[in-house]
């Protein structure tokens, strides 16, 4: 009877040290991980809080199925994300932009995310069209743009026109977490010149 007590509480002894070390293991990644662990939660908050629900849709253009979601109401602001991402990598930013009364789209460019990639080769062409549509969709005249890394051509690479381009969107910018540290190549300036 001892020998069975003595086993049952090295158990739950055993037991509990494994939560312990569980819950001290969580809390050290959420420490370490700090600045997007609270930005990531701060966004479920919000996400499961907010009042208005988000506009999601689809779009379906040359055998793609292109996700987009739209938040908050007001001067529409277009989030493009970088490659080999997807419309989350934006989740620290969507909170603030609808807070601020900012109508917040997000595109999964195709092959990304929630998008297939459809049976056209991709190039900024293809994702400019596939960006017109969903702003068509959604019924935005005119937008502003902030793209991460090269996503921002998407949206120069779709009107035919500069007078088009200037009609359509209203502040453009983009940046790059770039891994070359003289920043833009030479084939950055031939996307900005109009060489799709």
């Amino acid at each position: 009877m001892v020998r069975t007590l003595k086993t049952g509480f090295k158990m739950k002894r055993l037991f509990h040290i494994s939560w312990a070390s569980l819950l001290l293991i969580v809390v050290s990644v959420f420490i370490w991980l700090r600045p997007m662990s609270v930005n990531a939660l701060n966004y479920l908050i919000w996400k499961y809080s907010m009042a208005a629900p988000a506009e999601t849709g689809n779009i379906v253009y040359q055998g793609a199925h292109i996700h987009y979601v739209s938040y908050g109401h007001g001067e529409p602001v277009l989030l493009l994300h970088g490659g080999l991402s997807n419309k989350l990598s934006w989740f620290s930013q969507i909170p603030w932009l609808v807070a601020s009364g900012r109508r917040v789209v997000l595109i999964d460019t195709r092959g990304h995310g929630d998008s297939t990639p459809g049976h056209s080769k991709l190039s900024y062409r293809i994702f400019a069209d596939d960006t017109l549509l969903v702003l068509d969709r959604l019924g935005i005249q005119r937008t502003d743009i902030v793209g991460e890394r090269r996503r921002h051509y998407c949206a120069l690479a779709g009107p035919r026109s500069a007078a088009m381009a200037a009609a359509l969107f209203g502040r453009i910018g983009g940046f790059i977490a770039a891994f070359y540290p003289d920043g833009y190549y030479p084939a950055d300036f031939r996307l900005l010149a109009g060489d799709f």
